[in-house]
């Protein structure tokens, strides 16, 4: 074996005094350097539109579009390129 020699050696210990749990999590505490990030990201998902209400006739439309796009995809024609727009008023 390789490492055989080294299985039955003391372990190491060091010289430095045993730093604090406090000051070994300063150490890491640059890796925090996105501060707030998760906070932002809520923020940046978070809804604040109102819920757009279809018409009857936008609907239908809405509805033949997406029976089109479902029939081409079974036609094993490949997958179209579909263009989606929210327009608000």
């Amino acid at each position: 074996m390789k490492y055989a020699n080294l299985i039955n050696q003391p372990r190491h210990v060091s010289s430095r005094p045993k730093m604090s749990a406090v000051d070994r999590a300063a150490q890491f505490s640059a890796f925090a350097a996105l501060v707030g990030l998760d906070e932002q990201m809520v923020e940046t998902t978070r809804s604040v539109d109102s819920k757009v209400e279809l018409s009857e006739e936008e609907s239908e439309i809405l509805n033949r579009k997406i029976q089109f796009l479902s029939h081409k995809l079974t036609e094993d024609e490949g997958y179209p390129t579909i263009k989606v727009s929210l327009l608000c008023s």
